[in-house]
């Protein structure tokens, strides 16, 4: 599956060439990380969670409390992987903070964001992927599930879970992986290693369809 494709928000079309949408879509990758009780199969009409405003934009605010907040601690803020995320990858971890807070920190662990939803938030599309594997290589994101074809035109999501944020409804304690960074070399490590595998799984892929 080619991560950088996909159909615009609004389309309920979800076969092979929109099930990018998604986040993180590999059809090889089988569903082995299950850890919480949620639909196996998302209906396409289901995945058109959020109101637009007049302008088209997602509205984010109806139905959620607006006075929630998150707070991250300042040995966080001040560490290696934090300081040296790249910027699409703090992208992607704003908005998923945006939708743990519209769930009332009720749904870590079983977060759902489709590609569009980090487009539509600053995210070029054809660098989602890696920023979304660059967020978990720093440890402030781990893929709880990652999306898998269901049947035609139904696509199971991906769920996602931020490390270091507080939540209830027996949702995961903060784990706080970014921790094992200890410096700046370590993080640049990282990420080269990011984004050295995902060159070879496209090289990969390419050698597929041309063989």
């Amino acid at each position: 599956m080619d991560p950088e494709g996909g159909s615009p928000r609004g389309h309920n079309q979800r076969g092979p060439s929109g099930g990018d949408q998604l986040g993180g879509d590999h059809p090889e990758d089988s569903p082995d990380t299950q850890r919480f009780q949620r639909p196996l199969v998302v209906e396409p009409v289901q995945l058109a969670r959020h109101p637009l405003l007049p302008d088209g934009t997602v509205d984010l605010l109806q139905g959620a409390r607006k006075d929630l907040y998150l707070a991250t601690s300042l040995e966080m803020r001040v560490s290696p992987a934090w300081r040296g995320a790249p910027d699409d990858c703090r992208r992607v971890l704003d908005r998923l903070e945006v939708e743990h807070l519209r769930h009332r920190l009720q749904q870590n662990g079983a977060l759902v964001c489709l590609y569009d939803d980090f487009v539509e938030w600053g995210v070029r599309r054809a660098a989602v992927r890696l920023a979304i594997e660059q967020a978990v290589a720093l440890g402030f994101l781990e893929i709880t599930r990652r999306g898998y074809p269901a049947r035609m035109e139904v696509r199971v999501p991906s769920l996602y879970r931020l490390t270091y944020v507080k939540s209830f409804q027996n949702t995961p304690a903060p784990t706080d992986e970014w921790r094992n960074l200890k410096s700046a070399e370590e993080v640049r490590q990282a990420l080269k290693r990011v984004r050295a595998e995902l060159d070879a799984e496209r090289a990969m892929k390419r050698a597929r369809r041309h063989a």
